[in-house]
């Protein structure tokens, strides 16, 4: 099996953590587990939120400094989105958008993708609102740099699958403008991508499968990986017992380990 794994936010995604175990434990039976890295190609994403909508000079450093520590900790190769986002794409896409309205963007398609449903859950974390007022000057700038960016990302995302050809990918959310971007260009071919998100009210992070409706709630939360044992041998019965859970619940083919503190 071939796998992804992509959370662009790295620290900041409180699914972050169930994630990696679940990673790091797959990894002990698929070799073939990537992560995919965002290394600044954006000019525009969620975790600007902790920074009030702005980029410092070490932002996106920190960021990717944070996703590779992660990739390490679980053992994952990666792989950066910029290897996925040629200069001529970047040229293209930007031409694309200046040439259109916020208003006309709201409406647009690129190729297949819904500019509106990829953007609109990046965009209430700004406004406040699931709609802008074209009105306002500010929503049509937010406007214009979030379909910028979905756009690119689908871009990469088929250029990405096409690829590496994974037959799944876990997505921390599913619903920012960078995840949602990602996740319907890739199950428009066909590669199954299987959400963590974090739920506010329950305090869990609830993993939506791809094949029904059910979600797996999940109390399992880190706040530092670096706190947690690299060796699966010594993680609890009970924690391996629930990541086996968690696999089966989404089909995904794994195989109990066998390890000596388990049994």
């Amino acid at each position: 099996m071939k796998g992804l794994v992509l959370v662009p936010y790295a620290s900041m995604s409180q699914e972050s953590g169930i994630i990696y175990l679940l990673s790091h434990y797959l990894k002990e039976m698929h070799p073939t587990l990537t992560q995919i890295v965002c290394n600044g190609v954006f000019a525009s994403c969620d975790r600007d939120r902790v920074t009030e909508w702005t980029r410092s000079l070490n932002h996106c450093s920190r960021c990717l400094h944070e996703q590779q520590a992660m990739a390490k900790w679980a053992g994952l190769q990666y792989s950066e989105l910029s290897q996925f986002l040629p200069s001529e794409d970047v040229v293209k896409t930007r031409r694309w958008i200046m040439n259109r309205t916020a208003e006309e963007l709201w409406e647009e398609e690129w190729f297949g993708l819904s500019l509106r449903s990829a953007i609109q859950g990046s965009l209430s974390e700004r406004i406040g609102s699931l709609k802008p007022d074209f009105r306002n000057k500010l929503h049509q700038s937010i406007v214009k740099r979030l379909a910028l960016v979905a756009i690119r990302m689908a871009n990469a995302s088929r250029r990405l699958n096409n690829r590496l050809r994974p037959d799944v990918v876990f997505l921390a959310n599913g619903e920012d403008v960078l995840t949602r971007s990602y996740r319907e260009s890739a199950e428009a071919t066909g590669v199954r991508c299987i959400r963590f998100r974090w739920n506010m009210g329950s305090r869990r992070v609830l993993i939506h499968s791809d094949r029904h409706e059910e979600y797996f709630p999940c109390e399992v939360l880190l706040d530092n990986l670096a706190q947690v044992r690299i060796d699966v041998a010594s993680w609890p019965e009970e924690l391996l017992l629930l990541l086996d859970k968690i696999l089966d619940f989404l089909d995904v083919p794994h195989g109990q380990l066998r390890l000596p503190l388990a049994q």
